[in-house]
């Protein structure tokens, strides 16, 4: 097992909702950090001090309560980290604030890359928290051998001050559905979407794992795997099989594999390597794609949810104590279904979802924004949410209606029915429906050719065309239509697309989005609201 996943059930991680109820009750503190000061100081080599860290980590303890109502400044802790990490050629003096904030920051990067080194088995808060720490021990001798150093700090500041910041970071992190690493993957996504604005270098330095040299072997996200295509290249091709992972229970859905699937397909959005991806799910029977959330998940965290009768037991106070709870969760809470769709929603690559065997629930709705579908002849589809006393989710009420009308999409969730994937009350979901053995290999002969041979500066442009802000009118439509093509037009992607076409070659497009996007775009305005349901809820 990877070392994210051992820090995951560390922290108790697998112990949240399966990604379709709200979490409710209490949630259990990860408060253990023994071994926190060994893992500090074996990580800081040289420049570690077990006892300094250990004394630290006591006195840190008794602040937690003023550190967990503090705020982080964010854009200023990517600044810090900017300044010693990245291009460490300030001449000014270090001061102790500055260095433990970077450092801390050096430890989200690091932790959820996977690299925290964590062997003692330490909590992850412990094991997050002892990684700053040494970060800090580290920079600071580094600073102070070079004479960069203010008068006024000390070692034991700097030290202290990461620990400050990792624990704050970590207490931060902790909610939404949301613990332990997995939690810190979800600081580390609001970090990336409060600073896109500011830097877009930055942040896909920082705020996410750097895009590993081979998805192959990359083991950071449990829960998910990933193929080359073909399987044989050693560093990453255009084609990427994104798999759910977990045949022994079928792929059912759960809050790992959401922290999981929204962090793979941001990353696969952002590398400009990968030009089309092909999401399916690992089973060698080709039966299964998903059939929905995680049932034995979800019903032991609903276990620990308020129910509404217990409203009436116990005292007024109680009572409004307990209506508090639930009010507070009902604000927090954010559907993990719902968090996948609008990964691959915004997603800038092709998605193509090739569903090898039934897709049931969220197995089903999380495809819908996809660019196509192929689905197995074999395979069973259902919108059961009626039938399970819940409302459809992850985006459904906006695409499917889209997708396949209003009026059939009321009947598929009004009955509730599973239906064969080429049953005509469905048919319209899919693109192909091909044998099972055959789902996977077209969608990789599809996303082939969709990566050699169309732009994907004009594909991200014309789905953002469909959704994002879509004309109300013919007439609007016309003026956005020309305002973009006015720019693609004259774009370099357009300029080989007619010549390749002339010459009876195939295209070699190469036109990069930051730099070759139509100045029209966005043509839209993000609400308030919608703008927060993209941020984890921490």
């Amino acid at each position: 097992m990877d070392k994210l996943q051992d820090f995951l059930g560390a922290a108790g991680g697998n112990a949240t909702h399966g990604g379709a109820y709200p979490a409710g009750g209490p949630r259990a503190d990860d408060d253990d950090w023994n071994g926190a000061a060994q893992h500090a100081s074996q990580h800081a080599g040289d420049s570690g001090d077990t006892d300094l860290f250990s004394n630290l980590l006591g006195a840190l303890g008794q602040k937690k309560q003023r550190i967990a109502d503090e705020d982080i400044d964010e854009e200023e802790a990517v600044r810090t980290h900017k300044k010693y990490f990245q291009d460490d050629d300030d001449d000014r003096d270090a001061d102790d604030r500055s260095m433990g904030s970077a450092a801390a920051m050096q430890a989200l990067k690091m932790f959820t890359g996977g690299e925290s080194g964590n062997t003692a088995k330490t909590s992850s808060q412990g094991a997050f928290v002892a990684l700053a720490m040494a970060e800090a021990s580290k920079l600071f001798d580094k600073k102070a051998s070079q004479g960069k150093v203010s008068s006024d700090s000390s070692k034991e500041s700097a030290v202290m001050q990461a620990g400050e910041m990792a624990l704050k970071m970590y207490m931060k992190s902790q909610g939404g559905g949301s613990s332990g690493a997995s939690g810190l993957l979800g600081l580390a996504s609001k970090f990336m979407y409060n600073t896109v604005r500011n830097s877009l270098t930055t942040i896909n330095n920082m705020a996410q794992p750097q895009h590993p040299e081979s998805y192959a072997t990359y083991t950071a996200l449990p829960e998910i795997s990933f193929q080359h295509v073909p399987p044989t290249s050693p560093t990453a091709t255009k084609v990427i099989l994104l798999r759910l992972d977990r045949p022994k229970a079928n792929n059912a859905f759960t809050d790992t594999m959401v922290t999981s699937l929204v962090s793979a397909f941001d990353m696969l959005s952002a590398d400009a390597r990968v030009k089309a991806i092909v999401f399916t799910g690992a089973d060698p029977r080709n039966r299964v794609f998903c059939p929905g959330m995680d049932l034995d998940a979800a019903s032991a965290s609903a276990k620990g949810a308020a129910s509404p009768g217990s409203l009436s037991l116990g005292s007024g106070a109680r009572k409004e104590n307990a209506s508090s709870e639930i009010a507070a969760s009902r604000a927090a809470y954010r559907d993990g279904g719902a968090q996948v769709s609008l990964a691959i929603y915004r997603c800038a690559k092709p998605v193509i979802a090739a569903l090898n065997g039934h897709a049931v629930g969220v197995g089903i709705t999380m495809t819908l924004p996809a660019n196509l579908r192929i689905a197995s002849e074999a395979a069973k589809v259902g919108f059961v949410f009626s039938r399970r006393g819940i409302n459809n989710e992850a985006c459904s009420s906006y695409f499917l209606p889209r997708i396949l009308g209003a009026g059939r999409a009321l009947t598929l969730l009004t009955t509730g029915s599973v239906y064969s994937a080429s049953d005509p009350a469905v048919r319209d979901l899919f693109a192909e429906i091909v044998p099972p053995e055959r789902v996977v290999p077209r969608a990789v002969e599809l996303a082939q050719e969709i990566a050699d041979k169309t732009s994907g500066v004009s594909t991200r442009v014309m789905k953002d065309m469909l959704y994002k802000g879509a004309p109300a009118t013919p007439e609007e439509a016309f003026l956005l239509e020309s305002r973009v093509f006015f720019d693609l037009f004259r774009g370099r992607d357009s300029v080989e697309g007619i010549r390749s076409f002339l010459e009876k070659r195939e295209p070699r497009f190469d036109a990069v989005w930051e730099q070759d996007r139509p100045t029209a775009w966005p043509w839209w305005e993000e609400k308030e609201e919608d703008k927060n349901a993209l941020k984890p809820k921490i």
